[in-house]
């Protein structure tokens, strides 16, 4: 018996089981490997597969988070195998669209086994930032970093829903009135309206060089490249290494007619010596 787990295409090879349910496995039923995993082909060879009740008792307060999975509707999807009818939720962003493999936290009450959410909350998120911190603004929960030295600020937003977390001095809890300048962050989140990130996670890390990724908004072959409006030096000695999305060695020149202003998403990493030229620039999938 071969079969895929949800998590990344993963494949379970069952065939020398020596036990699986008794009545075989259903689609989308939640189940429990044990086995050895092969990360060439991304296979686990299955020793005991079990069936993994997933049911919930009914309660006024229930969350859960994870990847969408199983999506007919909006009030008929599921969430680590519980069922959600998120029809009369409230979202954030507002303008969350709900699909498969799409990272959510979901609040509500169970009804009959059925989340009924009264909150949806976008987790991860497509835009991301590592840098120093250089300035904190908590009346406005927002704080800025610059990845790039006399280039623009890049303007991160907080909010009620950003998990923010201390991973240098375990400080908790850790709320952005005990984000300070000079702190190295790595930043999640999704792209605004102002140009900046509304961000979704907030770690404060031992710095490992700068990383941008988002929305290429501007490129010259040569020059530089240009996202959240910085600018990232391109050295043509060959110091800056582009990367298709398949994390394939690609020149230069096919790197800019793969790409379209306003539209592809790129990251940009600046580890080596952090000095605004780009020393990796590699084509993301959104």
């Amino acid at each position: 018996m071969i079969f895929n787990l949800d998590m990344g295409a993963l494949t379970v090879d069952a065939s020398a089981a020596i036990e699986v349910p008794p009545n075989g496995l259903v689609e989308g039923e939640l189940v429990e490997v044990n086995g050895t995993f092969n990360i060439t082909t991304n296979t686990i060879k299955a020793s005991k597969v079990e069936a993994v009740d997933n049911s919930v008792e009914d309660t006024d307060e229930f969350e859960v988070e994870g990847l969408v999975t199983n999506y007919v509707s909006d009030s008929n999807f599921k969430l680590n195998g519980i069922t959600i009818d998120a029809t009369t939720a409230t979202r954030q962003p507002a303008t969350l669209v709900l699909s498969d493999d799409v990272r959510v936290e979901a609040e509500g009450r169970i009804v009959n086994g059925v989340l009924i959410a009264t909150e949806l909350e976008l987790r991860g998120g497509n835009a991301k930032v590592s840098a120093n911190v250089t300035g904190v603004d908590i009346n406005a929960s927002t704080f800025e970093v610059r990845p790039v030295a006399a280039q623009p600020a890049i303007t991160i937003t907080v909010t009620s829903s950003t998990q923010i977390e201390d991973d240098v001095n375990q400080i908790e809890p850790f709320s952005l009135a005990n984000l300070v300048v000079t702190d190295f962050v790595e930043v999640i989140g999704f792209a605004d309206a102002n140009g900046g990130i509304t961000a979704t996670e907030v770690q404060v890390k031992i710095s490992e060089g700068v990383i941008v990724q988002g929305i290429i908004q501007n490129g010259m072959p040569d020059v530089m490249v240009k996202l959240y409006g910085v600018e990232f030096a391109i050295d043509n000695s060959g110091e800056t290494e582009f990367q298709g999305a398949n994390h394939v060695g690609i020149d230069q020149t096919t790197f800019f007619s793969d790409v379209t202003l306003g539209t592809t998403l790129i990251k940009v990493e600046d580890k080596i010596i952090v000095n605004g030229i780009a020393d990796g620039i590699e084509i993301e999938t959104p």
